[in-house]
């Protein structure tokens, strides 16, 4: 609907009669968006192809080393939240400005049989939630500073 405005016209002239008579002046539009994948480490990055939206980045080959042991762990489990904020003129859905915020952590759990899917499998569903929630957030709230500075 904001990527093609053209095509999707109905849509937008709906959204727009729907706020026209309640005194908003402009919306708030966060969405997924796609970039590269960045995995920040002690001493550069890691991460290959691109992300979109919410999710878990699974390496099961990068070697990594904790920073005050010398414990190590081969592959890791990343999840991310990328995600573009727009703001927008509610009487006509034109942009007003937009961020782009990318937020990802990284998990490691060394053991013997490390790996990003062993990671995956010993975490529970509650586990996972938090932290893409808890990532989605971080990523609003870095977007919403810059967005309505516009």
């Amino acid at each position: 609907m904001f990527e093609k405005p053209e095509a999707n016209q109905a849509n937008r002239d709906y959204l727009i009669d729907l706020l026209k008579d309640r005194g908003v002046s402009h919306l708030v539009l966060v969405t997924k968006q796609r970039d590269n994948a960045y995995f920040k480490l002690t001493n550069g990055s890691t991460g290959t192809g691109q992300l979109e939206g919410l999710g878990f980045y699974i390496d099961d080959t990068t070697l990594l080393r904790g920073t005050e042991s010398s414990i190590s762990s081969r592959g890791m489990l990343g999840p991310f939240a990328y995600v573009k904020a727009r703001l927008l003129d509610a009487r006509t859905l034109a942009p007003v400005g937009e961020v782009k915020s990318n937020q990802s952590s990284i998990v490691v759990r060394p053991s013997s049989e490390a790996s990003g899917m062993e990671i995956w499998d010993t975490m529970d569903s509650a586990e996972k939630v938090d932290l893409i929630n808890s990532l989605l957030r971080d990523a609003v709230k870095a977007a919403m500073a810059p967005l309505l500075a516009k």
